[in-house]
């Protein structure tokens, strides 16, 4: 962590904070989460996200058609996991 001469705090050479005049807070979650070094220090400092936040961040990362692909997957997995818990219920009660 370092700081420059014009109040700004910086952890792995990106800005994580306000300037002086702003008071010197900490830049907001949702724009520290824009970046993997910055991710990094809220972990470090003691914030926790909700898995599924940490996957949408994760998928953030990748490009588009990635990303689309990625969350079709999901969306398939979901469907096949959702059809194989009632198929299992269904052959229990018979």
């Amino acid at each position: 962590m370092s700081r420059d001469e014009e109040g700004y705090f910086y952890y792995n050479n990106k800005r994580v904070s306000t300037g002086r005049r702003q008071g010197g807070r900490l830049l907001s979650i949702k724009s520290l989460q824009r970046n993997y070094d910055t991710r990094e220090f809220l972990r470090l400092a003691g914030y926790k996200q909700a898995p599924d936040q940490e996957l949408e961040q994760e998928i953030q990362t990748v490009n588009p058609e990635q990303a689309e692909s990625i969350k079709s997957k999901i969306e398939s997995f979901k469907i096949t996991e959702d059809w194989a818990k009632k198929e299992k219920e269904k052959a229990i009660r018979e």
